[in-house]
């Protein structure tokens, strides 16, 4: 069963309305059911936080039910509008998929400047791969990332 899933982040400020929400969206989330996918998606965005990936608080996660978080503002000044933009891709598929990750930090380890701009780097490429791989249940290996860019919404 394929199913996407739609987390709540809490940073200080950004997005239109300057309230500091934001959200990760994860399309196709291979599980057994609803209650298995939500239970992968709540550990998966609890990982990305402690990888640091993002500094935003983690919120409600939902697939059809929901996994109750608080979401109170960090103590520190988190973007929301501040995203990590990755793609990726099974290694059976040429179609690529688009994970959003928003309130990750300019200064976070995972992020360094290449010539293109600033990027993912090699490391955190391979703990996202794995983390995805967990998520989706997957294989070492089946997961694919192809890039991962840092963006400032405006």
């Amino acid at each position: 069963m394929s199913m996407n899933a739609v987390t709540q982040l809490r940073g200080d400020f950004g997005n239109p309305k300057g309230t500091g929400y934001a959200s990760i969206r994860f399309e196709d989330i291979e599980a057994a059911d609803e209650a298995a996918a939500l239970i992968a998606m709540d550990t998966f965005v609890d990982a990305l936080k402690g990888a640091n990936f993002t500094a935003a608080n983690v919120g409600n996660t939902s697939i059809t039910s929901y996994a109750l978080q608080s979401a109170a503002k960090p103590a520190a000044n988190v973007n929301v509008d501040s995203q990590l933009v990755v793609m990726w891709r099974h290694s059976s598929e040429i179609r690529p998929r688009r994970l959003t990750i928003s309130g990750i930090a300019p200064t976070s380890p995972v992020l360094e400047e290449k010539d293109a701009g600033v990027r993912m780097t090699a490391a955190a490429s391979l703990v996202l791969q794995g983390l995805i791989e967990t998520l989706q249940g997957w294989l070492l290996g089946e997961c694919v990332i192809i890039e991962g860019k840092y963006l400032v919404k405006r």
